[in-house]
């Protein structure tokens, strides 16, 4: 979310005409504060459903989430929802923060903030946060989903426990990512009595589309090293890759800062299998073909991430997208 604010208010507007469902605004790291780019989404459409894509319990309390979101459900008109994930590694050590429990965390805060959401007062005693007979000082008048986003089996049972949807994280687009994510998560809602049926579950990609097949493939292997780098091994290979790339990339990033702006070496670190365990990308044909399968492996949802490519602009993935792929589901 770098971009000007007048383009990324474009980009809400032309979502919302192009039928998209939802518009998730990132939390990631420093960029643009995204309930103040929800509100200003908000006032700018009429239909489309606002999220945060997604935020952590670690940096923001409870309290704060859930006064900013319900201010933005306000705003909007009832659109609002909250991703909640165990957040990045990366924002965390910048902050001297540590990911200790985070999956225990991500359940405690989503109960403290639905709870709070519902006017009532909440008690929290852990030592990232305290709240002692908290509570809003307004009415929370619009009913606001919670979405439990990540990629480890641990959060992903968290999400099937107490979310009202779940986002499975970057990493798991393909047929055998998706069916590792809703075999956590159906045995998260199994574990309180809740059918897998009950949630929505989101299916969160990297999307680059360009009859160039290897430019869309680029345009996206410096995010997935930017993943790549704070991945544990251990959810790596649960994923099915395997773990020793994950510290390859860990090393020749220490060796090399300015790696992630070479091409060539990219192409050799994050090579094929990765990009197509994060993303949706290729020829509109290749992409067709990625969502049927994910489609026929179960998911209901897909959330697609954007990536400008020599060929096309960002609003043009969003345009063709919906008109060459979805269309032609």
């Amino acid at each position: 979310m770098r971009d000007p604010y007048p383009e990324i208010i474009r980009s809400a507007v032309l979502a919302e005409e192009m039928g998209y469902d939802i518009l998730w605004i990132p939390d990631e790291m420093f960029e643009k504060d995204p309930y103040a780019v929800m509100a200003a989404c908000a006032i700018k459409t009429r239909r489309i459903g606002l999220g945060i894509g997604v935020t952590n319990p670690y940096t923001r309390s409870p309290v704060v989430t859930a006064r900013a979101i319900a201010t933005c459900a306000e705003i909007s008109g009832g659109r609002a929802i909250l991703g909640l994930g165990a957040g990045n590694p990366t924002l965390a050590n910048g902050v001297g923060i540590q990911l200790e429990k985070p999956a225990e965390l991500v359940r405690e805060t989503a109960v403290a903030i639905r709870e709070l959401l519902h006017n009532q007062k909440v008690v929290l005693e852990r030592k990232e946060c305290v709240l002692r007979e908290v509570s809003l000082d307004f009415n929370v008048t619009h009913s606001i989903p919670i979405y439990i986003a990540g990629r480890g089996a641990r959060i992903l049972e968290t999400g099937g426990k107490v979310g009202d949807g779940v986002i499975a994280g970057a990493g798991l687009a393909t047929p055998n990512g998706m069916r590792y994510a809703l075999q956590h998560i159906a045995r998260g809602s199994a574990n309180v009595g809740r059918e897998l049926s009950e949630l929505d579950i989101v299916c969160w990609a990297f999307s680059s589309l360009s009859e160039q097949v290897e430019e869309a493939r680029d345009c996206v292997r410096p995010m997935i090293a930017f993943i790549l780098r704070s991945i544990p091994a251990k959810v790596l290979q649960s994923i099915g890759l395997p773990p020793e790339t994950c510290s390859a990339v860990k090393r020749s990033f220490t060796e090399e800062p300015d790696l992630q702006r070479s091409t060539k070496k990219l192409r050799e670190l994050i090579d094929d299998r990765y990009v197509d365990q994060f993303s949706i990308v290729g020829s509109t044909e290749d992409c067709i073909k990625r969502v049927k399968e994910l489609r026929e492996a179960g998911v209901n949802h897909l959330g697609i991430l954007p990536f400008a490519n020599p060929s096309l602009r960002t609003s043009d993935i969003i345009k063709r997208f919906r008109n060459e792929v979805v269309s032609n589901l």
